[in-house]
């Protein structure tokens, strides 16, 4: 049964939602700070990065699991079931934007040195042949 909320920003980094013997905080994890902004329609947006991780913590819920969503603009809806067996079910706007950049001089090295490939197959032909002309000849 819906049940009137009350939506806050608290200490600029949590989005809480405060119900009848709940509340619940949304907070993200980013490299430069997650931010919270307002859609047009006048909610609060956490904006998230991708393969970050936002937390979700609160009172009245029994303990769940999280998943990661895609870059773009998402409802996170969280359900769960208060502890005298009661469903409850909260939704959120997320805005997921692109992970940054590694910093210069991390990540993955660049290939140096030349590609061996060809090499190595003329090498074994060779021994294959090498490995025929001994055989004829001791045949031979």
């Amino acid at each position: 049964m819906p049940t009137d909320v009350e939506r806050f920003v608290d200490n600029d980094t949590d989005l809480v939602l405060r119900g009848q013997g709940f509340e619940l905080r949304l907070a993200g994890q980013c490299s430069g700070g997650c931010v919270i902004d307002t859609s047009p329609d006048g909610r609060e947006v956490l904006t998230l990065e991708q393969e970050g991780r936002a937390n979700v913590g609160g009172e009245g819920f029994l303990p769940g699991a999280l998943e990661g969503i895609e870059v773009g603009e998402h409802t996170l809806q969280v359900n769960g079931t208060s502890f005298d067996g009661v469903p409850r079910t909260a939704n959120l706007g997320v805005l997921v934007n692109p992970a940054p950049l590694p910093a210069p001089g991390w990540g993955v090295l660049p290939s140096t040195g030349t590609d061996t490939t060809a090499l190595w197959l003329v090498a074994l032909v060779m021994l294959g042949l090498g490995l025929v002309a001994t055989t004829r000849r001791r045949l031979a």
